[in-house]
């Protein structure tokens, strides 16, 4: 397992001044954070879905549907 993320932005909206207060004006930035924290268990993740199991679903799926 790939070690714990660590944030280099500020992840809430607290504290800040200006423009970047206003969430209505950063669209986008929870699926984004999400993104970046999630990127590293992405390999891990499609590695262990690629199995036999898994392709002979897929195929089967395909073929009843």
């Amino acid at each position: 397992m790939a070690a714990p993320f660590q944030m280099d932005e500020q992840y809430g909206y607290d504290g800040l001044t200006g423009w970047r207060s206003y969430r209505i004006l950063r669209p986008g930035r929870g699926i984004y954070h999400d993104f970046k924290r999630r990127l590293p268990y992405y390999r891990s993740d499609l590695k262990d879905a690629l199995t036999y199991r898994t392709a002979a679903s897929v195929i089967r799926m395909y073929f009843v549907n």
